[in-house]
């Protein structure tokens, strides 16, 4: 599926894609099912910020939306979301840096 996508954002949005996966996978494998939408949905296609024309980074946007809504889920517990992706604090922690979200007792 990866060899078919087209990658209109390059190695960048690979990158971004594996990097989603990674989080999201629940045994270490990467499976289709741990893949961004606009990859699995359908092979070939389009990212949906190119087809609309007006978003820069749907991709990016997914990612922060799905980690917004772990973070809501856990009550902002930072740790707890870090637990449930298998993954450290600090990688939650740059995620959230990276995509500007703050946890409401600090806005």
């Amino acid at each position: 599926m990866l060899r078919s996508y087209q990658w209109p954002g390059n190695i960048r949005q690979l990158l971004n894609a594996l990097e989603f996966a990674k989080a999201f996978c629940s045994d270490g494998t990467i499976d289709v099912a741990d893949l961004p939408d606009y990859v699995s949905q359908k092979i070939g296609s389009t990212p949906p910020d190119q087809q609309r024309g007006s978003r820069t980074s749907s991709e990016g946007d997914d990612d922060t939306a799905e980690l917004e809504r772990l973070l809501g889920e856990h009550g902002w517990n930072v740790s707890e979301v870090a637990r449930a992706l298998n993954v450290a604090r600090t990688t939650i922690h740059r995620r959230m840096n990276k995509a500007g979200l703050v946890p409401p007792n600090r806005r």
